[in-house]
């Protein structure tokens, strides 16, 4: 089970960094899919893999970023649903 503390402290750090304009989005690191600052477009999202390193971030769309969390399946059924 995670630490929520950890978790909260890793996001708190992250956005601290990300506000200071040096961190630009890589392309989704699963798929490929690049960011787009763009209203409507697709946004990446900053994955924390392991809350003791918070400014290590897996970039990742949205679409992606569900299947870290809940697997591949989740995506699959939602896809044909």
């Amino acid at each position: 089970m995670r630490n929520k503390h950890l978790q909260k402290e890793a996001r708190y750090a992250w956005a601290k960094h990300r506000s200071s304009g040096r961190v630009l989005p890589k392309p989704c690191e699963d798929c490929g899919q690049k960011h787009s600052p763009r209203p409507g477009e697709t946004k990446l999202h900053a994955h924390h893999e392991d809350y003791a390193k918070p400014l290590e971030v897996v970039w990742l769309c949205p679409r992606c970023h569900r299947a870290r969390h809940m697997g591949p399946s989740h995506i699959l059924m939602r896809k044909y649903a």
